[in-house]
């Protein structure tokens, strides 16, 4: 990854076994690796209540980065059920790490609270400030993200044959969860 100055091994690894003369079994794993590009300057942050700022990308910044990573491990079965029909049917896990997220600077803010029955307006309608711990989001970019995916799929398809038989394609349901987290929120 030029941008950051680092190179990865991304090793890969795939089994089927032949469970009869109509079905098989899989089983995927892999690592993978992403380079923070520079798309990520022109795009504000993943949560937009979060920042509306865009990364810098400039300077020496990129360098501190990692390329974000997940680990994909699959599981999956497929049999003939006659004719030309096949179902398939996959689960996945995937499991991500060094996700890029804007900087956080601790940090603090004045809180004051207001008095009721004293117009708000009025400054003698106010608390007196008081300092409260708060955060701010930077433009540099930082390694401070983890996710979590997993899902499965079913698949159902008509397979073509060189026959009169026109018919073919494909009918899928799948279903997925992901979750992101950040300095473990």
């Amino acid at each position: 990854f030029g941008m950051i100055g680092r190179t990865t091994v991304a090793p890969r690894l795939a089994i089927r076994w032949q469970w009869d003369a109509f079905s098989a079994l899989r089983w995927t794993w892999g690592l993978y690796y992403q380079s923070p590009g520079y798309e990520k300057s022109f795009l504000p942050g993943y949560e937009t209540y979060l920042t509306s700022t865009t990364y810098d990308l400039s300077g020496e910044h990129p360098r501190t980065l990692r390329p974000e990573a997940a680990v994909h491990t699959a599981l999956g079965w497929e049999t003939l059920l006659g004719g030309n029909w096949q179902l398939r049917i996959e689960a996945y896990h995937k499991k991500y790490s060094d996700l890029v997220y804007p900087a956080i600077v601790r940090g603090t803010i004045s809180s004051s609270t207001r008095i009721g029955g004293v117009d708000p307006a009025d400054p003698a309608g106010w608390t007196a400030p008081v300092a409260v711990p708060a955060d701010s989001l930077t433009t540099m970019p930082v390694n401070s993200g983890t996710g979590l995916s997993y899902g499965g799929e079913i698949v159902i398809q008509k397979l073509l044959q060189e026959s009169a038989d026109p018919f073919y394609g494909w009918v899928s349901y799948a279903y997925g969860k992901a979750t992101r987290t950040r300095n473990g929120w």
